[in-house]
């Protein structure tokens, strides 16, 4: 039996966020080094070496969010992080479509729509006021033909 006693600074979220962030951007073999580090994303100095420096400018990680980068082309600065929910994450990438200052999913949100429809109905050709603007079809099942008999 190991008498080794678990390191509590290492069981907190926000220390598993700042050791993920600098594996992103320092460990070729990590797996989402190809969107951080080879892209140039770097950790600033203050943040490299102390966890007790990325802990005393960002505070605890609250539940349910994650380290993000309020621009995704800087580093990762106090400046430029924040913690964020998935949503405002997804919010928050370099492949959002931006119209008026919301992200086409946020539009579809606030439209009562799915993103799929959206998007669907730009692809066939509608300007964007057009394909936000009609009411998504209601689904409707199609009933079974009676089959004839020969």
């Amino acid at each position: 039996m190991s008498n080794k006693v678990a390191n509590p600074v290492k069981q907190m979220p926000a220390h598993q966020s700042w050791k993920s962030m600098k594996q992103r951007c320092n460990n070729p073999n990590n797996a989402s080094y190809k969107y951080y580090g080879s892209k140039g994303i770097k950790v600033c100095q203050r943040w490299q070496n102390s966890f007790q420096h990325f802990l005393e400018d960002m505070g605890e990680r609250p539940p349910n969010t994650t380290l993000d980068r309020k621009d995704s082309n800087k580093d990762y600065t106090p400046a430029n992080c924040k913690w964020s929910t998935d949503i405002e994450q997804h919010n928050n990438t370099s492949l959002n479509v931006v119209i008026d200052g919301l992200t086409l999913s946020q539009h579809a949100r606030a439209n009562n729509m799915s993103i799929e429809c959206l998007r669907a109905r730009m692809m066939r050709g509608a300007t964007f006021k057009e394909a936000i603007s009609k009411q998504p079809r209601a689904y409707h099942k199609t009933k079974a033909k009676p089959s004839r008999a020969k």
